[in-house]
């Protein structure tokens, strides 16, 4: 699966994300994703999904993650989140000056019908 959101850097500085965790564990891992464009053997452009390190984002600036662009990959669902009724996202940013912060936000779970067995 993927996710999307918006993060606003309301600091003077710029930060970079570069780890995302969600509690309980209900993934193996997630992944920071982008698309690129590449151009076949013929000259036919298409779009790659990538994994990439980090995603910057700028004093005052906005990072958004959406389809066809930026995206948390969610990867491996196990079977024990439909139990949940809220996973923990934790985002992991690095200042310039090397320093870390975390910033976790609750999001509540919209089950799955056909995973969830009903």
């Amino acid at each position: 699966g993927a996710a999307y959101v918006k993060i606003q850097n309301n600091n003077s500085y710029a930060v970079t994300l570069y780890k995302v965790e969600v509690t309980p564990e209900v993934f193996d891992r997630v992944e920071l994703h982008d698309h690129i464009e590449r151009t076949d053997a013929a000259g036919n452009k298409y779009m790659q999904m990538i994994e990439i390190p980090i995603m910057e984002t700028a004093a005052g600036e906005t990072l958004s993650l959406f389809p066809g662009s930026r995206h948390l990959m969610l990867m491996d669902i196990k079977q024990t989140y439909c139990g949940e009724k809220t996973l923990t996202f934790k985002f992991s940013f690095r200042k310039d000056s090397g320093e870390t912060f975390d910033v976790n936000v609750e999001v509540p779970v919209l089950k799955d019908s056909q995973r969830c067995g009903g």
